[in-house]
């Protein structure tokens, strides 16, 4: 098995937009790279790319699977409490830890309300904990902080950094304090 996920000569294009073009980039296993850039710089698309969400028009891409994301839209059913956007994907009979894992993240008291009535800080916390209880060897985090306040966003960062030990993390962020607080590599990708 590769050591590295892999982009091997990667050309993008959204229509006439170019966004990778004959990029190669390695990312190490079992840490925590941290892909930064200038906006349209194609850090997205790097990650849509590893989920096999988009096709490179030319190159190629090695992965690894299973895998779990944070995206940048919250994508929350809000109807549902916290608790039941967790048991989607847990399937049920582990609420005690869905609770505790909740709690560590600061709304282990607001589990059993809907999540439409919940800030959008809150509902990232969700977000996030969705992210952390799916199987995984591969978490990918896309502006994983947004809506966060300082004291949040370190606790948080705590969570999961916790939570993702000896795994393989790939995060996408404008913010250097954020790459610091999960102890990331960075890697700083070109604008075209």
């Amino acid at each position: 098995m590769s050591k590295h996920l892999h982009f091997h000569h990667v050309t993008k294009r959204f229509g006439a937009q170019t966004v990778l073009l004959d990029f190669s980039l390695e990312l190490p296993l079992s840490c925590v790279s941290c892909l930064m850039g200038p906006s349209g710089s194609g850090k997205t698309t790097l990650l849509n790319l590893l989920m096999g969400l988009v096709q490179p028009d030319s190159g190629s891409v090695q992965t690894i699977h299973p895998q779990s994301a944070v995206f940048q839209e919250d994508r929350l059913l809000p109807q549902l409490s916290a608790l039941g956007n967790l048991r989607l994907i847990t399937g049920g009979g582990k609420d005690a830890e869905l609770l505790h894992l909740l709690a560590e993240l600061g709304i282990g008291e607001e589990g059993h309300k809907p999540v439409r009535d919940f800030s959008g800080g809150m509902q990232r916390r969700v977000v996030i904990a969705r992210a952390l209880i799916a199987e995984y060897e591969l978490l990918l985090l896309d502006e994983p902080f947004k809506g966060l306040d300082a004291d949040t966003r370190a606790r948080t960062a705590e969570v999961i950094r916790r939570a993702s030990q000896g795994k393989t993390v790939v995060m996408v962020t404008h913010d250097p304090t954020e790459a610091a607080l999960l102890n990331a590599q960075v890697f700083w990708l070109p604008a075209i």
